[in-house]
């Protein structure tokens, strides 16, 4: 019935529209011709809504502040809530941690993984829960740190800002501002404004 069950008495169904949509895409062409938008089924997840409200102000408000993404059944079941594009390895691994479900979370990730949980993160305000497990994954990859501008460095940006790490958000607002050629690509992640307010958006 549910693709992913945190807790077996949940009282709320997560449903994850257009789940592994493109994430931070690097130079954007433009495009000549129309390109097919692969669309994936909607994967749910059985929560529990006080483990939402403690960890994340924004689902907080989701559930108690009469948001659009909420909705609840005219019956006594779960109440459902929404959200969209996000990885489902990334939401899986934030709904662990919130879960309190350690055994479940992995000690070493990839950098394209991080860099989506980090987005996760810093769009439900997690930052309490994900801190601890952040500052472990990134000690892991941070050697050796790119030095020069692109993709790459964005997304450590991204990530060092979101896990608060401030030598290696250092090293990568410095690669950024010096070797940026002239439009800095966000890649639509976020990126401190004291960053960003340095360039001409792309």
């Amino acid at each position: 019935m549910y693709d992913h069950i945190l807790d077996p008495l949940g009282d709320v169904i997560l449903t994850l529209k257009n789940p592994n949509a493109p994430f931070a895409t690097w130079h954007r062409p433009v495009a000549t011709e129309e390109r097919s938008v692969v669309i994936h089924e909607p994967i749910t997840f059985l929560v529990s809504s006080r483990h939402l409200i403690l960890a994340s102000p924004v689902l907080k408000a989701a559930l108690t502040g009469g948001w659009n993404e909420s909705i609840a059944r005219e019956t006594d079941g779960p109440r459902e809530i929404s959200t969209e594009g996000w990885d489902v390895q990334a939401m899986i691994i934030i709904m662990n941690i919130v879960h309190h479900k350690w055994s479940q979370v992995p000690r070493e990730v990839d950098l394209e993984l991080l860099a989506k949980i980090a987005v996760v993160v810093d769009y439900y305000q997690t930052y309490e829960m994900g801190q601890f497990m952040g500052t472990l994954w990134v000690e892991r990859l941070r050697t050796p740190l790119p030095d020069s501008y692109g993709r790459e460095i964005m997304l450590w940006l991204c990530i060092s800002s979101v896990f608060r790490d401030a030598e290696v958000f250092r090293h990568a607002t410095k690669v950024v501002i010096r070797q940026c050629p002239r439009d800095l690509e966000t890649l639509e992640l976020p990126i401190p404004s004291a960053v960003v307010g340095k360039f001409p958006l792309s």
